[in-house]
């Protein structure tokens, strides 16, 4: 088969199998393989094929190979990585690489075309060998050897019977180390808040909205790190991410607390003009009465002007998403257009909603990483 024909099955193959992927991207989305992998490796993905006929699994044949006539042929046995279901539908088990699925999530959120500008750091200081030193760390050997073999002929000691060349001190020539000034650092950190509150199936899709929020993330950011913060009537930090998602409490929750914890932090570890700041909320709705003003007086007057978005997640039907779009809806005039333009908000009830909620939070037209650095 002549090779472009081969090149062009091939690129239809991929499509479709993008084109089934999008199709069904929720199942690929909550697929729990996910959670372990990293870009590099691939998953499995099963694939529908063409259709056997079922009723004719029992019949008889001629043909080749160690079966004998009327032999029962069982294909749910059968080689190749297929296996054939009741109904008749077979599925294919395709290795698909993680970086490649990413595209496909990325597409179909709608960041496929963003880039990254960076800042510069000053802390994150990267040397480049450009160029020749007597003195400095790494000894270049042939230059070392060239600068021997000059001295050895202008002297003329050097005997082409016996071409013994030995470098002395002034012989000796390294690698330059210049700082890279030019270079581009991108840090962010990202507080994951969540309310004891929020009951185990809410917990899990909102670990699986932040596993995907956080790998998209990483393609922008070269630094990202996460601060986990959990909170009933007071907040707590430095808990591990499997305890963050699994604590559960009947305490009544006051989100303010999270915030001020989160505040906190910030001030004493991540300078605002030095570190991009996310932060990812998710309750189930349900704050303390007394403590709804302090939390959006908090979140419009404090934390949004050092933050670059904050996305709440609400997995119940509680009233906190309705106060916050109130507060910060484009149409409210008690807060700025830049508190308004990043703060999202979404409702995360069941599966079909991940999607949803990634599209709201990484929206193309005000989601900021793609500006990291410029600050307005």
């Amino acid at each position: 088969m002549p090779v472009g024909n081969i090149t062009l099955n091939h690129g239809r193959f991929e499509n479709w199998v993008k084109r089934y992927i999008k199709n069904n991207i929720t199942q690929y989305l909550i697929n729990p393989e996910l959670l372990s992998k990293q870009r590099g490796e691939t998953i499995s993905l099963f694939m529908p094929t063409v259709r056997r006929f079922a009723h004719e699994t029992k019949t008889g044949g001629v043909g080749q190979g160690e079966g004998e006539v009327g032999d029962f042929i069982d294909y749910e046995e059968n080689e190749g990585g297929t296996t054939l279901f009741e109904n008749g539908r077979e599925e294919i088990k395709l290795g698909f690489p993680v970086s490649e699925l990413e595209d496909v999530i990325l597409e179909e959120v709608g960041l496929s075309d963003l880039k990254l500008t960076g800042k510069l750091m000053v802390d994150n200081k990267r040397f480049v060998e450009k160029g020749i030193s007597k003195k400095d760390r790494r000894r270049h050997f042939q230059r070392t050897y060239k600068e021997a073999l000059k001295r050895h002929l202008m002297s003329g000691d050097y005997d082409q019977t016996n071409p013994c060349i030995a470098p002395v001190g002034k012989d000796l020539r390294y690698y330059a180390h210049h700082l890279d000034k030019d270079r581009r650092h991108s840090n962010a950190v990202i507080f994951y808040l969540r309310a004891c509150s929020v009951d185990e199936e809410g917990s899990k899709l909102f670990e699986v909205a932040n596993n995907w929020v956080e790998r998209l993330m990483r393609r922008y950011y070269e630094n990202l790190e996460k601060q986990y913060i959990v909170h009933a009537s007071k907040a707590y930090h430095g808990v591990t991410p499997e305890r963050f998602y699994r604590v559960r409490s009947n305490e009544k929750s006051k989100a303010s607390s999270a915030l001020e914890k989160e505040l906190r932090i910030v001030r004493e570890e991540y300078p605002s003009n030095q570190w991009d700041i996310y932060t990812f909320y998710c309750s189930d709705g349900e704050n303390d009465k007394d403590d709804t003003d302090k939390t959006l007086a908090l979140l419009g007057n404090v934390l949004v002007p050092i933050t670059k978005m904050f996305c709440y997640a609400q997995c119940g039907h509680g009233k906190l998403v309705k106060y916050i779009q109130e507060r910060f809806s484009p149409d409210s005039s008690k807060q700025s257009v830049i508190a308004q333009r990043r703060i999202r908000c979404s409702l995360l009830l069941d599966n079909d909603d991940i999607l949803k909620t990634l599209r709201t939070f990484l929206n193309k037209d005000q989601v900021p990483f793609h500006e990291a650095g410029d600050r307005p």
